[in-house]
């Protein structure tokens, strides 16, 4: 081996090693965030066209699938898990939504309401709401199907700091006090996460009293 060959060879073996390191560094401090912040996430990235009502978040109005109108802010003294998702996902939806109802049944005894908001609103009727939400035995009291303008559940993404636009969305569930406001966001796919809501949430809970 020629002196070059041994020196382009030590440099190669150098740069592994530090793509190496830096990728764990980045896993440790990406694990330790999302670990000790519940509202850690990625940044969201928002289309620059993209509409804003003229309304905060929780005025914005929506049809349940039973086809009553509501505006989020009906549930201010209640407290709420929130997620999106949108009915023919080829994706994720399904098993976030088996997480959810499985907390459904888990929680039955507990007052906490669900509430599901479509990112496909033209296609996601009330109909076809109703359709979807027998799939997952959702209880018509605490798991509402809502849909609405598009604009209007992308402004709920950005309050809630979660990436939501058309035919796409996180799968993260998000903890919503009494008070409107963002208690936790925890990935539905990560029973670490389901595990860390269900603890914030009994201690939301106990907050409430009898």
């Amino acid at each position: 081996m020629t002196e070059r060959t041994a020196r382009l060879v030590t440099l190669l073996i150098l740069a592994g090693a530090m793509g190496v390191l830096g990728y764990a560094g980045w896993y440790q401090f990406r694990a330790a965030t999302r670990g000790d912040d519940p509202l850690a996430m990625e940044p969201v990235v928002l289309p620059s066209h993209r509409d804003k009502p003229d309304r905060p978040w929780h005025e914005l109005e929506f049809t349940e699938r039973s086809g009553r109108r509501l505006k989020l802010g009906d549930l201010k003294g209640r407290v709420w898990i929130a997620s999106f998702f949108f009915a023919s996902c080829p994706g994720f939806c399904a098993k976030m939504n088996q997480a959810v109802a499985a907390l459904q049944q888990e929680l039955a005894d507990k007052d906490v309401t669900f509430v599901s908001i479509t990112v496909d609103p033209q296609h996601d009727t009330p109909e076809a709401l109703q359709k979807y939400a027998r799939e997952y035995k959702a209880d018509a009291q605490r798991w509402l199907f809502l849909n609405g303008e598009l604009s209007h559940a992308e402004a709920v993404g950005d309050a809630f700091h979660v990436t939501v636009v058309a035919r796409d969305h996180t799968d993260r569930l998000i903890l919503v006090g009494p008070d409107l406001q963002v208690r936790g966001t925890y990935h539905s796919l990560e029973e670490a996460d389901l595990k860390r809501l269900r603890r914030d949430l009994e201690k939301l809970l106990s907050q409430q009293g009898p």
